[in-house]
């Protein structure tokens, strides 16, 4: 952007497209929703070009002020995500994760916009973790020696744990974690004894009914404390927040909180898994490890400036900017000590523009990636021509 066309930050107006699948049909019609802080949703559903019959992908567009396309990008990802929710409440259907696809300045009065968008890697970039063949024997040899009787709340508890490591959204995975804990919660309890720990007596205020409250949490509050290498107020911090997850109230600071405490329930519930096996501490301090949890499809993120394109062309519909992969190649290669090098190749144009006098520059591509938390250095280096 030249001096003469600066706008101040924050001023600057944003486009951002999302996508997500969804079973879910909005008619023929654009649903629009005003919201605060200048931010306008419209929701609908992609439609086959021959038959005009509705997808099950969806198109959130978003408009917003903020003061660049990546900050756009992030302010109106939650708002499209709450979004969804309710669109699942409204009609008990499925709606999926959102994906950004791209953001464009479409700030008045200025020659130069920003686009920002997203580009599917072409490789296949993805941590590894070798599975030991000792490992896994010590934990199939310590199940087949319990009677199958009590397989059930260690088959939950592990499910519980699968499932963290596929979630992508930081409270989904805390809150599965902390279900592994409570899964085991009787088990553990028996196991070491607490069984005779009394429950909470407590009275209806209206009929004066008495009744036991629901069993304490006094295994899984074990399992956490009594786990290696984790601080001592997990319990304190994860049960809090819990509460605030589960009661309402505190969800901000759950968000917030939840990312640094996930890692140590983690291996808290990995620890409750073994003692429930009865695998000897000795052997469970190396199955305790740092979650490698389900990456993100990797992808490349262009900013690119549009030179000579108004924002009339782009909210009119006459410009609809956007970057157009034409051909993608990748190779990966081992390298010694076991780290692989890929190298991708992709080829794009600016498509969506015809008839404009409108050009593009390139200022920065960035590949993103998730790596082996266990390791300083990832053992995958990622190349871009």
């Amino acid at each position: 952007m030249t001096a003469s066309t600066a706008t101040p930050l924050g001023n600057r107006r944003f486009w951002v497209r999302f996508y997500l699948q969804g079973l879910v049909d909005f008619g023929q019609k654009t649903h629009r929703y005003e919201l605060p802080d200048d931010v306008v949703i419209h929701l609908r559903n992609l439609r086959d070009p021959k038959s005009d019959i509705a997808l099950p992908r969806l198109a959130a567009d978003a408009e917003c002020s903020a003061s660049s396309a990546a900050e756009a990008v992030d302010k109106t990802r939650d708002i499209v995500e709450g979004m969804a929710g309710f669109v699942s409440v409204a009609t008990s259907a499925t709606t999926g994760m959102t994906q950004p696809d791209r953001a464009v300045e479409m700030t008045p009065g200025t020659g130069d916009r920003s686009l920002l968008q997203y580009l599917p890697w072409p490789g296949q970039a993805r941590p590894m973790r070798q599975l030991k063949k000792s490992d896994f024997a010590v934990l199939w040899e310590h199940l087949m020696q319990k009677p199958v009787q009590d397989w059930g709340a260690v088959a939950r508890a592990v499910r519980w744990l699968r499932k963290s490591l596929l979630e992508i959204d930081n409270l989904d995975r805390f809150t599965a974690l902390w279900t592994g804990l409570e899964a085991l919660n009787a088990q553990v309890i028996a196991k070491h004894g607490l069984k005779d720990k009394p429950l909470r007596l407590l009275e209806c205020p209206k009929c004066k009914h008495v009744f036991a409250d629901a069993p304490p949490l006094s295994g899984a509050q074990l399992i956490v404390e009594s786990t290696p290498t984790i601080p001592a107020d997990t319990w304190s911090k994860a049960k809090k927040h819990r509460n605030a997850l589960i009661h309402g109230g505190g969800v901000d600071k759950a968000r917030r909180e939840a990312p640094k405490l996930s890692p140590d329930l983690h291996k808290a519930l990995v620890w409750g898994i073994l003692d429930v096996l009865e695998v000897p501490k000795w052997k469970r301090r190396r199955l305790v490890r740092a979650p490698l949890k389900q990456p993100e499809v990797p992808y490349l993120r262009v900013e690119a400036v549009l030179h000579g394109l108004s924002a009339e062309a782009i909210t009119s519909g006459k410009a609809n900017p956007r970057l157009v992969v034409l051909t993608r190649e990748s190779s990966i290669k081992l390298l010694k000590g076991g780290a692989r090098r890929e190298t991708g190749k992709l080829e794009f144009r600016l498509d969506g523009c015809a008839g404009l006098d409108c050009r593009i520059s390139v200022v920065a591509m960035e590949t993103f990636w998730e790596h082996d938390p266990e390791k300083p250095k990832p053992g995958l280096q990622v190349k871009l021509q």
